[in-house]
Formats: C-alpha cells, structure tokens, sequence
C-alpha cells in the first residue's frame, strides 16, 4: 500500500512538472506575440480569453487523466483496515 502511495506521488510530480515544462513557454511566447499583432484591445482580450480557456481544458484533461490513475492505483478497502 505504501507503494502505491509513493508512485502515485511520484506520478503526481512527474504531471505536475511536465505541465509546468509545455505551458510556461506557451505563455511566455503568447505574451510576446499579442503586442506585435496590432490587434484593437477588444481582440486581444478575446484572444487572450480563448487562449486561456483552451490552456485550462488541457490542465483540466491532465487531472482528469491523474485522477484515473489514482483511481486505478488506490488500495483496495478491504486491505486498509486496522
């Protein structure tokens, strides 16, 4: 049981991480490029609106994703009584 646990925590880490590698760039580059698109401030807050939403459903499908793996993963009741 105790192993279960620290993969799980290790999994959690390593979806922790690679969320922080692929979306920090993203934003990073994305704040760079709405100023040189010359958009009317309307635009780019609507750009900027979707942009988010998107990047959300996406942290949204990795913790769904976690949250299934601990599902799969979780000891059985009858092996956690005392």
């Amino acid at each position: 049981m105790k192993q279960k646990n620290i993969l799980f925590a290790a999994l959690m880490l390593v979806f922790m991480i690679v969320e922080l590698i692929l979306l920090v760039p993203v934003f990073l580059q994305t704040s760079a490029l709405l100023p040189n698109l010359n958009l009317s401030g309307l635009e780019e807050l609507t750009l900027s609106i979707q942009f988010m939403g998107s990047v959300g459903v996406w942290v949204l499908a990795m913790n769904m994703g976690l949250g299934i793996l601990w599902l799969i993963l979780r000891p059985d009741s009858s092996t956690t009584g005392s």
